[in-house]
């Protein structure tokens, strides 16, 4: 935080890059009423405007380039003002254009500094011009008008510029509240939202521990048990408290990702065990439904003493990958999924792109809906979720995000077989390992059933 800049409302309007540009403006203002200074006053009022002006920027820059922005501001209202009175004194009196650089003055005043400076200004204004009109008009100042009764044009002039005053303060009042109702909003949702997301990771905490003991003595009275009907029984409660467990690790993976608290460990992977443990998680879905499936794996010229690695965090582009096979398998009632995973780069190693394409043949998702699905707790079909008994919206959520932390790409388009085709892209690191010659490894390739 800059020097003289608190968290009050003196500066609610114009954060520092925006009280730079201000600053700068005023600058190009300084210079031009000193060329004008120099027309109009001759050389010697001219010469002193010059060095008033060279003085004002070196003070100014010197106060913005040390972070002292307030002190820069009041500083530059002050400079305009004294120059835009002096303009008045030099040349047309209170006729001259200069009047019009006063509601500037104050609109600039008002928004960047605080209220009361702005009302002294527009007073001491009012006392400036009411002087400088009367002495003019008395005959105790000369200007290139003097003689020319002022009459009712001083008092409409002072009552215009008392008018616009006004109807800057107002404006100036009214969007102070405006936005400071906005912050006390803001800061007020951004509380809930962390009451809330550290109320779900206790909760997922406190329900997680007394799930394992269940799960634990279902297994072990499993084990004891021969009577049909009460293993029916047992399996109920290792299924629901499965189904369970999995709800609160997705509400507690979503929360730690909505924190920023989930961090990445990146390790080296082999392309070939990575496509093994995908395959492991695809199987025993596609076989339970009697869906039709494919899988390839694209393979990598490899040297005959080396094999490619991928530098990522495993266990998170293999949570990404079962998130969106386990949804292509559950909207699929029927016909076939298709997984392809393969690497794009452009050398042998360094920088490269995990692309991975899955497509089920379900309802499809319709285009109102494309940005809905990355919602959390958002379910399009609630019935097959109910069919399902599973899924509480939050898969595409958490999908998104850890595609978001990993710094890839997630999207989604209508599938050729009438479904849906997700596709994402993961940075990772592509290398090379010594190849265990003991151990003949083949290229992983395409395979269908």
């Amino acid at each position: 935080m800059r020097p003289d800049i608190g968290q009050d409302d003196q500066m609610l309007f114009l954060d520092e890059k925006g009280i730079r540009r201000l600053v700068h403006a005023s600058i190009i203002v300084a210079v031009l009423l000193s060329v004008i200074t120099w027309i109009i006053g001759g050389l010697s009022i001219g010469f002193i405007a010059s060095v008033s002006c060279l003085v004002f920027l070196v003070m100014v820059r010197t106060l913005v380039g040390r972070g002292y922005l307030r002190t820069a501001v009041y500083s530059t209202v002050i400079s305009l003002w004294c120059v835009a009175s002096c303009l008045l004194l030099l040349a047309h009196g209170v006729r001259d254009g200069a009047v019009f650089l006063y509601p500037l003055l104050f609109l600039f005043a008002g928004l960047a500094l605080n209220r009361r400076f702005f009302a002294g200004l527009v007073v001491v204004t009012l006392v400036y011009l009411a002087a400088i009109g009367f002495s003019e008009e008395f005959g105790y100042l000369s200007t290139q008008y003097s003689g020319i009764p002022l009459g009712s044009d001083l008092y409409a002039m002072l009552f215009i510029l008392i008018v616009i005053a006004v109807c800057i303060d107002l404006f100036i009042m009214n969007t102070r509240r405006n936005i400071r109702v906005i912050r006390e909003s803001k800061q007020a949702i951004e509380k809930a939202d962390r009451t809330k997301t550290e109320f779900l990771m206790l909760m997922s905490h406190e329900l997680r521990s007394p799930l394992n003991p269940i799960l634990g003595f279902s297994s072990l009275l499993e084990e004891d048990i021969e009577d049909p009907e009460q293993k029916r029984y047992l399996a109920y409660i290792k299924e629901s408290s499965v189904r369970l467990l999995d709800m609160i690790e997705a509400v507690l993976e979503y929360s730690c990702l909505a924190d920023g608290s989930v961090p990445l460990k990146p390790v080296c992977v082999a392309l070939e065990d990575l496509c093994e443990e995908i395959q492991t998680h695809l199987l025993p879905g596609v076989e339970a439904k009697g869906l039709d499936w494919g899988f390839s794996c694209q393979a990598l010229d490899e040297p005959a003493d080396k094999a490619f690695t991928l530098t990522m965090d495993r266990d998170r582009v293999v949570q990404v990958i079962r998130h969106l096979l386990s949804n292509a398998i559950r909207y699929s009632d029927s016909g076939r999924v298709e997984v392809e995973l393969r690497v794009e780069c452009d050398g042998v190693e360094g920088p490269a792109d995990l692309f991975c394409r899955i497509e089920d043949s379900g309802p499809g998702i319709a285009p109102e809906d494309a940005d809905a699905v990355y919602e959390p707790f958002k379910q399009l079909d609630e019935d097959v979720s109910k069919r399902s008994g599973s899924g509480l919206g939050l898969g595409l959520a958490t999908c998104s995000k850890l595609v978001n932390l990993m710094g890839g790409s997630l999207s989604h388009e209508p599938a050729k077989s009438g479904g849906t085709c997700f596709t994402c892209r993961i940075p990772v690191t592509l290398g090379t390992a010594e190849r265990e010659l003991a151990v003949e490894r083949t290229p992983a390739a395409a395979t269908e059933v």
